[in-house]
């Protein structure tokens, strides 16, 4: 099921989200795949989309969907944590579907470590580095009530979705 995607000023968007506590629930398999259909509707919708935090879709739970061909496609991780960080930053565009209307320059870190669970309750380690550590921490900060709009590196890389596309994407 597509669930409406939460915006910007939305108070759940600032809280810090809960454990899952039985990550092989039906109801977290549930919101997993609603999760999932929400996130291939926005890339079908708008071309755009790499991953999804539950509180996006309203649910303060520390679970995120991601896709991206380093992962073999769509992935479901629970209870994710960053265990460790390069020292090296990049410079890197982001956009959120809570405020798709921006795009603006964030430094993130080249390299992380995330200890996660999958939907059996096993743990899984991911070793990720460039678009996917970016990808990473952006929706793992979303279970902290981080932004990524909060981390800007310069105001003045603020631009619509329209002047991106003009700009930078081409």
């Amino acid at each position: 099921m597509i669930r409406q995607i939460v915006e910007i000023g939305d108070p759940v968007l600032r809280s810090v989200s809960s454990p899952v506590e039985n990550p092989c629930s039906t109801e977290v398999r549930e919101l997993a795949r609603d999760m999932a259909d929400t996130l291939k509707d926005f890339q079908r919708r708008t071309g755009y989309g790499r991953g999804i935090a539950a509180p996006q879709v309203g649910t303060p739970v520390r679970m995120i969907v991601v896709d991206m061909p380093e992962l073999d496609g769509i992935a479901t991780l629970v209870n994710p944590r960053v265990t460790s960080r390069s020292p090296e930053m990049f410079d890197v565009w982001d956009a959120c579907f809570s405020y798709f209307y921006l795009f603006f320059v964030v430094e993130r870190h080249r390299a992380i470590t995330v200890e996660y669970q999958d939907l059996h309750g096993a743990l899984n380690v991911i070793e990720a580095s460039g678009n996917l550590s970016e990808l990473l921490q952006h929706e793992i900060e979303h279970l902290e009530g981080e932004l990524a709009i909060d981390k800007v590196k310069d105001p003045r890389t603020f631009c619509t979705v329209r002047e991106f596309e003009k700009r930078v994407r081409k």
